[in-house]
């Protein structure tokens, strides 16, 4: 079906809505349309193949290259729907969403409320989802808000957020036994 284009009978389409979490495995063709905010959270790597464009063009008014026969290589088939069940907990009046827990990356949603003290094992690349209030770190107190990100490096232990907003954590993950 790749190789006749019939993407219409090939592809699967989700809608989703704000605050939505889609967790989506190395091999999954999957791609983006319409507007929308999305944070990608991925393991490391140089590696992206295009196999269909939505039919746009470039600058120059030319397709742009796509790479159709090298993912027909690596892709899951038959495509397999994962199964996530975040853990949530409560800390006081936080939210703590754990959406993935693997070899390569942590990602985890807190909802704060209160002053939220995190544990930051390695580093941490940090978004303010909506809301706002303050990073603390040491002696030093930021402001942060909706569409802010930061990133904590392994210099901090902890730091705390505090305020009323929901912050999205990426951390690399943690082969168990190390």
């Amino acid at each position: 079906m790749a190789l006749e284009k019939r993407w219409d009978e090939l592809l699967i389409r989700k809608e989703v809505k704000t605050g939505d979490f889609v967790y989506t495995p190395a091999g999954v063709v999957h791609g983006v349309e319409g507007k929308m905010l999305m944070a990608e959270v991925q393991q490391s790597s140089d590696v992206t193949y295009r196999i269909y464009d939505y039919d746009n063009v470039d600058v120059n008014g030319k397709p742009r290259e796509l790479h159709l026969e090298k993912a027909l290589d690596v892709v899951t088939i038959p495509h397999e729907e994962p199964m996530v069940k975040p853990q949530i907990t409560e800390h006081g009046q936080n939210e703590i969403q754990q959406y993935i827990d693997n070899a390569f990356f942590r990602i985890t949603k807190y909802g704060i409320h209160e002053a939220e003290c995190i544990e930051n094992e390695t580093y941490s690349l940090c978004l303010v989802l909506d809301g706002k209030g303050t990073l603390i770190t040491g002696e030093a107190t930021y402001g942060i808000g909706a569409g802010m990100s930061f990133i904590m490096t392994s210099n901090a232990k902890q730091y705390t957020i505090d305020g009323n907003l929901s912050l999205l954590v990426s951390e690399p993950g943690m082969v168990k036994g190390e």
